[in-house]
């Protein structure tokens, strides 16, 4: 099912903002799985799990290193020795807290890009924002398709020079290196071509030289709608009380289970799962198909 690029736009727009206003750990939590649905529902779930192979260093150095910097937390777990430029080293259960929070605080927001890739093709967003955008809309266009052309072109690249006999894994380390800056070398080859052509094609469509038109096909369909409604009581309920939504993690942990924040936890998450249920109901029932 494909919803209209608007409505994708503010629901991907609505993880993010949730995911950076969001600070209670359970809240992050009941996040996780709106998200964890979205990426399901879009079929991005296997590619979103295969960047986490690149996204643990930096979880890692998140959670090794803030406790050891941040000195604020009142519940000291351990003392460590004294270190040069660092002082006393010690670890405290809220910077622990803090950096696993930041943790699923990372991998939320990589999970909304990947809805993101999934529910917006580049070209529908360049025809949504052309009229008013035009070069906006090009740049944000072709942003967006950057890593997905390249990590593309980067595979293309390397069976190329493994047909070739070029062998990524076998000989020493001097020899691995060397077959990957062959390998870099004709990504970066592909890569400049590839913008020669772009360069040559906005020319010869005269892109820049007075008003453009734009052709838009999108149809605004019932799912829109109820996707849009749910979005907005999501939002309305976000900016009905903004401290609500926060947790103080220093000098001392606030409590998780604070009285009454379940409900509006539960109302948001809910009405954040309506597009990813929508997804689900027009697979698999043909009467809701029919009728959205």
């Amino acid at each position: 099912m494909r919803f209209h690029p608007a409505v994708a736009l503010a629901y991907v727009g609505l993880l993010v903002l949730v995911a950076l206003l969001f600070s209670h750990p359970l809240r992050l939590a009941a996040l996780a799985v709106v998200v964890g649905a979205g990426l399901a529902a879009t079929g991005a779930l296997r590619s979103w799990w295969g960047s986490l192979k690149l996204l643990w260093p930096a979880a890692l150095l998140i959670v090794v290193l803030n406790p050891l910097v941040v000195r604020e937390g009142a519940t000291v777990l351990w003392h460590g020795p004294r270190l040069p430029l660092l002082g006393h080293v010690g670890v405290s259960l809220e910077a622990l807290v803090f950096g696993l929070v930041m943790v699923l605080r990372l991998l939320l927001l990589t999970g909304a890009f990947f809805i993101y890739q999934r529910l917006v093709e580049p070209d529908d967003l360049l025809a949504l924002v052309g009229r008013t955008l035009p070069r906006a809309g090009v740049m944000l266009a072709l942003a967006t398709r950057l890593v997905p052309t390249t990590a593309a072109t980067y595979r293309e690249v390397g069976l190329a020079q493994a047909a070739r006999g070029v062998d990524f894994r076998g000989g020493g380390r001097m020899a691995r290196l060397k077959h990957h800056l062959l390998l870099i070398k004709g990504l970066l080859l592909s890569s400049l071509e590839r913008a020669l052509d772009l360069a040559e094609a906005m020319q010869a469509r005269a892109f820049g030289s007075g008003p453009r038109t734009a052709f838009v096909t999108h149809i605004w369909r019932p799912r829109d709608t109820a996707a849009l409604v749910a979005l907005a009581v999501a939002l309305m309920l976000l900016l009905a009380d903004l401290r609500a939504w926060s947790f103080n993690f220093y000098p001392r942990l606030d409590p998780l289970l604070a009285p009454g924040w379940w409900l509006p936890t539960l109302v948001v998450a809910g009405a954040l799962l309506t597009p990813p249920l929508l997804e689900l109901g027009w697979r698999r029932w043909p009467w809701l198909r029919s009728k959205i």
